[in-house]
């Protein structure tokens, strides 16, 4: 297994508008967004990243002749593993999760012994808070796109749900604020973030009538609200991942697998870390191989390193501990969880074109009156 991080991707789209307020760079941009950036030459960009809206949410879910198709220039990757705690962070920070540490959901510490959501702060496996306010963040810390702005002395601002203070309670609600900041013009970066989608398809599947349904209504709602959009506005959708169907299976029922375990997995369900106890690497390597084989790529640290999986660039100094010893890519549409409290319908994070793929749709008023 190669990446090739020279293909279009969301790190490319990140240093694009990094690009555009004259930001440092950290990898090269998109030329295609480049340029249509430079045409335009908006006073303000809006970007709206809805969580789990990939190629293949809006082939399969998204209205025929809806604002997302209509809108929609092209597809590009994202980075791996396809899922929030890496993408969003890779694209606030122009870099690739290699760089800025977040690989997962949930990720092992060794100075604490502790698997901590990175998100949330808060113990995978215990379920409860951990300790520490803020250890994730302060540990692994980052700069995003909208402090890099604001830092430069250009007014930026950020959008989320109601998980933050100020934040909103519905896709209609973010839409109406989208709209107010267009038209108030206070900030020049506008960055927002929406959740509930990749939640429901989580909880209901990607076919659920519930993912359909909730699809078409944020259509309707973009097609009502964005034409409102100031013309001095540029209004950027993009995603972090797809998301596929999955078949949960459990690994503590495996008692062989645990038994070669140092310690529980950690990352994702479908791209996992697993740390050996010495003398049980070649019984792990090959019990894996014969029950999860088809569905997963298992790959050394040392592999991981040399195919850069994890992107390029300068490694964070706790990269290679959270990768652990090896890595599990799922290639179908299995996920492997600890047990069944954990279980899911609809997931991601695998190497499945439907999981890496993601849009570009870029929209400004003035589009609507060439028509």
């Amino acid at each position: 297994m190669k990446m090739d991080w020279k293909k279009d991707n969301l790190v490319h789209i990140a240093n694009s508008l990094r690009a555009y307020y004259h930001l440092p760079l950290f990898h090269k941009s998109d030329e295609q967004l480049d340029q249509w950036l430079q045409e335009r030459k908006p006073e303000q960009i809006i970007v709206l990243l809805i969580d789990g809206l990939g190629k293949y949410q809006i082939e399969q879910l998204a209205k025929a002749k809806g604002f997302l198709k209509q809108h929609c220039k092209r597809y590009v990757e994202t980075v791996f593993p396809p899922t929030t705690a890496a993408a969003t962070t890779s694209f606030l920070s122009g870099k690739y999760p290699c760089e800025h540490g977040w690989l997962g959901w949930q990720q092992y510490f060794e100075e604490i012994d502790e698997h901590l959501v990175m998100f949330l702060n808060r113990s995978y496996y215990q379920k409860k808070p951990y300790w520490q306010p803020h250890y994730t963040y302060e540990h692994v810390a980052v700069n995003s796109l909208v402090q890099d702005c604001l830092a430069n002395g250009i007014w930026a601002t950020e959008i989320y749900p109601a998980f933050r203070k100020g934040g909103v309670h519905s896709f209609k609600e973010m839409c109406q604020r989208i709209v107010k900041e267009s038209q108030s013009q206070r900030a020049s970066c506008i960055y927002a973030y929406w959740d509930e989608f990749d939640d429901c398809m989580h909880h209901y599947g990607v076919h659920a009538a519930e993912s359909k349904a909730m699809l078409e209504n944020y259509d309707e709602l973009m097609a009502h609200y964005f034409p409102s959009l100031s013309a001095k506005s540029a209004l950027l959708i993009i995603a972090d991942h797809g998301q596929i169907d999955v078949t949960c299976r459990c690994m503590v029922q495996d008692e062989q697998l645990m038994r070669c375990l140092r310690r529980l997995p950690s990352l994702e369900g479908r791209a996992l870390s697993f740390s050996i106890q010495d003398g049980k690497h070649q019984m792990f390597k090959e019990h894996f191989q014969e029950k999860y084989g088809n569905s997963f790529i298992l790959l050394s640290k040392a592999e991981v390193l040399q195919e850069h999986i994890f992107g390029e660039g300068n490694n964070h100094p706790l990269f290679t501990s959270f990768i652990g010893d090896y890595l599990a890519i799922a290639i179908g549409d299995e996920q492997l969880i600890y047990d069944d409290s954990y279980a899911v319908k609809g997931s991601h994070a695998g190497y499945t074109k439907e999981e890496r793929m993601i849009p570009i749709i870029c929209f400004q008023k003035e589009d609507e009156a060439k028509k």
